[in-house]
């Protein structure tokens, strides 16, 4: 799909996620769209939520232009899932998109005020999916000294 297209699902996506929230701003979406790369991780990112809070189906997205990929993403992503469920975190990691948007949503987690066991938790799921990032970001160990 080329460049444009996207535009029209980041769209498509970002509205939705507006009247599944009764009309508050998807601003979580917005947030993880801006720490991701690619198109199709963006597209993931706008889209992240709408099998939870909508009725929209996979065969909505792909009769619209979503690309398969993106769809599968989201569609692991959107699972109603333990963080320590290896099963569900071992699927997200064979998925390229849905491996980098869950270590991104990690990271977002680590920006606010966390339990011991939730940071813990965190990192565990973050070491599990390779996601060396959560090193870098210097966050972990602000919040393991803050609790």
């Amino acid at each position: 799909m080329d460049g444009s297209g996207y535009n029209d699902v980041v769209s498509f996506a970002l509205f939705a996620a507006h009247l599944a929230n009764a009309g508050v701003p998807p601003t979580r979406s917005l947030r993880l769209m801006s720490r991701v790369f690619t198109a199709d991780e963006k597209a993931a990112a706008a889209l992240r939520g709408t099998f939870e809070s909508t009725s929209v189906t996979e065969s909505d997205l792909l009769s619209i232009g979503i690309p398969k990929p993106v769809i599968d993403a989201v569609a692991l992503l959107d699972t109603k899932s333990d963080i320590e469920n290896c099963g569900d975190l071992e699927a997200i990691r064979r998925n390229r998109i849905a491996r980098e948007l869950k270590i991104q949503e990690l990271l977002l987690n680590l920006e606010a005020p966390l339990s011991y066991d939730s940071i813990v938790s965190t990192i565990r799921a973050l070491r599990f999916l390779g996601g060396g990032a959560w090193s870098q970001e210097g966050r972990v160990q602000r919040h393991l000294t803050a609790v």
